[in-house]
């Protein structure tokens, strides 16, 4: 058994920058789990426009990130790629070049784009220094579990 379409899930982040590990760390904790086949799980760290790269091949990607919306810290929002500038207010990713002007790239040279669903909390902390603050640590939890639920429920026989 395995998944509909490929699926990539990309933790972004900085680890020496307090919550903007939140994405990293939630990749980390899903390389204990028992994937579905056809499942990946990557560390991408700030790739900017290289996420054109990460994603290839792909037919569904989910980015986990510590994304400022204005909430807060440690609740989280899961969405699609597109509304990215509705839900942060500006480009999504605090890391250069934001996921919509990857995707927004990758149209405009006729390449081939996934699905993309972003997993992102709202850090509490950014800064130098490592560890995540206690609630985003939470959230880290939570929002593994909801990737795994996504993950199962898109399993065929």
């Amino acid at each position: 058994m395995g998944l509909k379409a490929r699926t990539l899930v990309l933790g972004l982040g900085n680890p020496f920058w307090g919550d903007d590990a939140a994405g990293l760390r939630v990749v980390e904790l899903l390389r204990d789990e028992a994937l579905p086949a056809g499942a990946e799980v990557r560390e991408a760290g700030t790739p900017g426009l290289a996420l054109l790269e990460e994603w290839r091949g792909f037919g569904r990607v989910f980015l986990v990130d510590a994304v400022d919306m204005g909430l807060k810290p440690g609740e989280w929002r899961e969405f699609e790629a597109s509304e990215a500038r509705l839900v942060a207010g500006r480009a999504l990713s605090a890391h250069g070049v934001g996921v919509a002007e990857a995707m927004e790239l990758a149209k405009a040279l006729g390449l081939p784009t996934p699905e993309v669903r972003v997993y992102g909390i709202q850090p509490g902390r950014v800064g130098p220094g490592e560890g995540l603050s206690p609630r985003v640590a939470e959230a880290v939890e939570e929002v593994k579990e909801a990737i795994l639920e996504e993950l199962r429920s898109c399993v065929v026989p």
